[in-house]
Formats: structure tokens, sequence, C-alpha cells
């Protein structure tokens, strides 16, 4: 006899689950975390345990009287300020610590006499590495440069209960990694946080490469894709300080100062004319926001209609669409040698007699004396596990345009069949080695499992095919943690097949009991991804729920690292803040195999340019 899940009972497990997650964590870094930043990376801690609390308002005050030597710049300094700054470094903290955790679970000091010991500095080698990071910048402390008598000092900048296990395992990071004589900064799992590692990348000769702004950066996707394109950033601007913080943990080859967190309106050109050093630029990139333009929200007929209706909306009235103004008026002023700007094909849709917001952009870059075209490119046709159809405008100031990416893979876009393009890469081939998870489980940070062997077709067409590195160095796999989902939704996904969506249960079933959504606008919510396929695109709307998204396999909804995969995003590319934060992130996001595509065409035609 059938017999319905009890919710209360389903929630109650995940409470937990969430719970043991939690003291497991506290066990392996020495911090208490809150229930709701397991899936968190970077973010402030949002609460305090006693004993952390207590170290926490000591310091404070300590450091506002002026009696914390290393903090006496900090004298007479609001509570609030100096319990921002602490804060900030504890978020580089605690992921250092459960990076470590998990990399070198055997350095665990038990016993109170070994905890004890372990309270101590580290020796020379771990404070070496400690003092690599600095991770305590954001308090205006040095570690590089302190005398060894203020090393006992610096120490009490980490919470008490998280020394001994940060000591330990710092001690074995050296021992195998971190080496004096001889560190293997290739394959260090923390050399994201590592002042030293980036200043030494910062000074590689890279005078040559052809320099990039980037606005509207978010995360960093086109920026990742020029880089490996021989490109590099100078200059990356976006107002989501999240998507900053993203930025900046990845991309090594910019100085953090130059990821600005800003407004693009309020940003003047002689900023950015500043930053260029005199040296002209090559390439201005602009993927304003496109939820303006995008129709993924527009479900149906009369979803459109209640939106316009009760809610007043007009496209042309949403000022986030005419942000590509501010592009275009930074293109007429620094006459970089070209221009992209990525968006949905909704903004080149006509607006009744006016045209387009993208044809719009294209005159005015024509009246300023560019050359200009515009480009329909499907994310799959160069590699990604995803149709992702954007329009692309694409302007030059040298007398040539670019040739448009030549697509090598078969795609939905195409209006012919081309026998000797390649087969698309489909969810399976992106996503089939990731460790399996369920419902509100998983990990921001977990060890990758054992490859398999290389004669896997698998991983040779994708995860380890040149083209696409998604598969580095790294033994470590992030943003792996699946949302809670409650049971009447997880037994609807349960009878959706591999491409089926919840009319198709509905029918079959008679189960419509299981939709918690109108079914005259939403009878679609539901849906399983086809693993023999690409994915459908990969969306911001993940930020509030993955039903459209069910795993081809699994009885859940993707995980970030499945999206950031189905994206083109390596697996060593960590998204910064909360899920929702990360969701948008990754929704937003120009996948990066497709902006090598387009970086390798700017390359070919700024090297033509460059010849005599």
């Amino acid at each position: 006899m059938d017999t319905e899940a009890d919710p209360a009972a389903g929630e109650t497990d995940s409470s937990a689950r969430r719970l043991a997650d939690c003291d497991a964590l506290r066990r392996e870094t020495g911090w208490c975390w809150d229930v709701s930043e397991l899936s968190h990376f970077l973010t402030r801690p949002k609460s305090f345990a006693p004993e952390a609390a207590l170290w926490r308002r000591k310091l404070t005050a300590a450091a506002r009287a002026g009696t914390y030597g290393l903090l006496a710049h900090l004298k007479g300094t609001e509570p609030s300020g100096i319990r921002s700054q602490l804060d900030e470094c504890l978020a580089r903290l605690r992921e250092v610590a459960r990076i470590l955790a998990v990399l070198y679970p055997q350095a665990d000091p038990r016993t109170p006499q070994e905890t004890e010991l372990c309270r101590g500095e580290p020796d020379a080698g771990g404070w070496d590495a400690l003092a690599r990071m600095e991770l305590f910048e954001p308090l205006g402390v040095r570690l590089s440069g302190l005398q060894p008598e203020q090393r006992g000092e610096a120490w009490q900048l980490v919470p008490t209960t998280m020394q001994a296990l940060l000591r330990a395992r710092l001690g074995q990071h050296v021992q195998e990694i971190c080496r004096a004589d001889s560190p293997e900064c290739g394959r260090c799992e923390i050399a994201r946080f590592c002042r030293a590692e980036r200043s030494r990348r910062l000074a590689a000769p890279s005078s040559r490469k052809p320099i990039v702004v980037d606005l509207f950066c978010g995360a960093g996707g086109i920026s990742l894709g020029f880089s490996r394109a021989g490109f590099r950033p100078v200059l990356a601007v976006d107002a989501n300080p999240e998507a900053c913080t993203t930025y900046r943990l990845n991309h090594h080859d910019i100085s953090e100062d130059a990821v600005l967190c800003a407004d693009i309106r309020e940003l003047a050109v002689a900023e950015i004319t500043a930053r260029l050093g005199g040296r002209p630029l090559d390439v201005l990139i602009g993927a304003p926001p496109c939820q303006g333009f995008s129709l993924a929200g527009l479900r149906s007929k009369q979803a459109l209609a209640a939106r316009q209706t009760l809610a007043g909306y007009c496209i042309s009235e949403d000022e986030r669409n005419y942000l590509f103004q501010y592009v275009v008026g930074a293109a007429v002023a620094l006459r970089p040698k070209l221009v992209l700007m990525e968006n949905v094909p909704g903004m080149d849709t006509p607006r009744g007699s006016e045209p387009s917001f993208m044809r719009t952009a294209e005159q005015m870059l024509r009246d300023a004396g560019f050359l200009t075209a515009i480009w329909k490119l499907d994310a799959a046709a160069y590699g990604v596990p995803q149709r992702r159809v954007r329009s692309l405008l694409v302007a030059s100031s040298v007398g040539r345009l670019p040739a448009v990416p030549e697509a090598e893979f078969q795609h939905g876009a195409s209006r012919s069949f081309d026998p000797d393009a390649l087969p698309p890469v489909t969810v399976e081939a992106a996503i089939f080695d990731l460790p399996p998870v369920e419902a509100d489980s998983g990990a921001a940070v977990m060890l990758a499992p054992a490859m398999a062997a290389d004669s896997d077709p698998r991983h040779r067409y994708y995860l380890r095919n040149s083209r696409f590195p998604i598969k580095g160095a790294s033994s470590l796999v992030f943003n792996h943690r699946c949302r809670y989902h409650n049971p009447q939704d997880l037994e609807l996904y349960g009878l959706l097949r591999p491409g089926e969506d919840s009319v198709h249960v509905i029918e079959r079933h008679g189960r419509g009991d299981l939709m918690r959504y109108r079914r005259d606008v939403f009878d679609d919510k539901y849906a399983r991804l086809r693993p023999d396929q690409p994915s459908k695109t990969i969306v911001s709307h993940l930020a509030k729920d993955g039903n459209s998204y069910v795993h081809p396999t699994q009885t859940r909804s993707i995980t970030h690292r499945e999206a950031a995969r189905l994206q083109s995003y390596p697996d060593d590319f960590v998204f910064c803040g909360s899920p929702s934060e990360q969701w948008i992130q990754i929704g937003n996001s120009v996948p990066p195999a497709l902006a090598a595509a387009i970086a390798r065409s700017f390359r070919d035609l700024l090297a033509r340019e460059a010849r005599p």
C-alpha cells in the first residue's frame, strides 16, 4: 500500500544531518559553524560560539584601547569597524582551515596534552607559510614584516579554538607542499589565498599580452576565457560585492585593487584611463545585466500579462536595460581596438517602432567611427555542455572586424547538420565523475574522487581536454552541496524520467497533487535533465529553486559545482558567498569556453594588425 511521505519527518532528518555536518566541521576546523553556512564560501561568520565571542570582544576592546601592539593603529576606532575588519580576516582563516582539514585529516591533535602543546605559535616553517598568505591584511597587520618576538602576539589573532588544529595542519602542509627551500606552489590548494603567490604571478613578464578591461565582470567567466587565450585583464568592475570576491579569489593575474566593486554609472573614465598607465586598450568587454531582456522568467502568456498588468512592467522603463550606454560611452572615450558586448537574444528584440537596445548600441558605436557586427552564438557549438544562445555586439576601431569563431560542435542553433562537426558535449560527460550526493548533503570543500582510467573517453572528451581544462591538478571539489528539498518535491523528482517535465508525470501518474505551482502557468515547472544531450541554459533563477534542473540520475536538483561544469568553469574555480549569491554568479556568467573561442578570434585579428 502506498504511503505518503511525512514532511515533518523529512525536515527532522535534514535538520539532524545539517547539525551533524556542522559538528564535523567544528571538530575538523575548531570553528563552530552556523547550520546556514554549510554551503557558504568566504563569508563572514554569522554566529559566534561563547569562547569565540569572548575572544572577539577582548580583541576588539584591546584594539580600540590601543593596548594591543599590532593593532595600535586602530586605537579609538569604533568597535563595529574593528569587528568588521576582524570578521573579514576570519572569513579567510576559516576557509584555509577547512581546506587544510580536508587535505590533512590525520594531522589532528586529539589528547588534551597534544591540543595544549599545539596552541603555541607555529614553528618557523608553519609561520612562514602563514606569513606568505597575509590573512590579516584587512586588520592592517602584515606577518611577513614581524620580528620573531612579535609572533606570539600575532598568533593571538587566530581564535583560540582554532589554534591547535591550524598549527598541526600548517606543519603538515609545510612538510608536503610549502617547503622553505622548494615550495610546490603549483600543487598548493591554498595558493588562492597566498599573497606571495599572487605577487609572483603579477611580477611575471606580461608586457606583450594584449590588455583587457572587463566591465560588469561578474565572477569573471569572460576574463577567464580571454586569459586562456593570452590576454591580460588590467581592470574588472562589478557592483556585486560577492561577485568581486569570487573574481579576486580566482584571478591571480590581476591585482586585487584592480577589481573594483563599483556602480558603473559612478565610475569616471579617467579612473579607467589611469589604470591603463598610458598604454592603449586592446579590448573593452561589457556584459550588462540581462534580466531586463531575458525571457527566462516569462514562462507563458499568462505570466507575461500578469507581469505587465499587475506589476506595471515596461521593458523600455527598466533602468537595467540602459546600462549598455555606459559601455558604449567608455568605448567612445577610450577608443579600444576591439569591443565586445554580450547579452541575451532579447536585447536584440525590436521595441515596437523603435530599434532594439542592441541595434541602438550598434548605431552609437558606428556613429563614433567603429566597424560593428552582431553575432548570435550558441555556447554548445564551442564545446560547452549547455544550449546557451547569446547575442554579441562586436566593434572594431582598427579597420577590420574579427572573424566569427568557427563552430566545432553540433548544436541546436544551427539550421543545418554539419557531418564534420563533433558531437556535442553532454550533461553526462560533464558531471559523471562528481561524488554522488543526496538532497541537503555534500560539502563546500571535499576531496575529488579518484581518477578513472585515462582510457575513459568521457574524461578525454571534456574534463581532461586541453581545450576545456575542467579537471586540473587540484585534489579538491568545491561548491558541491545540494540544497534542501521537501519530501513532496523529492517524490515528484523520483517520478521524472530523463528529459521529462512535470506535464508528463501528471499525465502518466495522475499526480497533480504533487504540483506546488499553478498548473495553468507553471505546468512544466519540474524537469529532469537528459544525460545524453547538452543542458538547457543555466540561469540565475536557480537561486530560488532547482526544480527545472533535476539531476539526470539522482533524485535531487543539481549542485553549484555541477552547474559550474555545465558552464565550462574548471573545478578549481571557487564561487564565494551564500548559496543564492553563488547561483546568481553562475547563472549570469558567460561560459569561459565560449569566451575563449571569441578571444582567439580577437587575438588573431590583433596579431595581424601588429605585423609590419
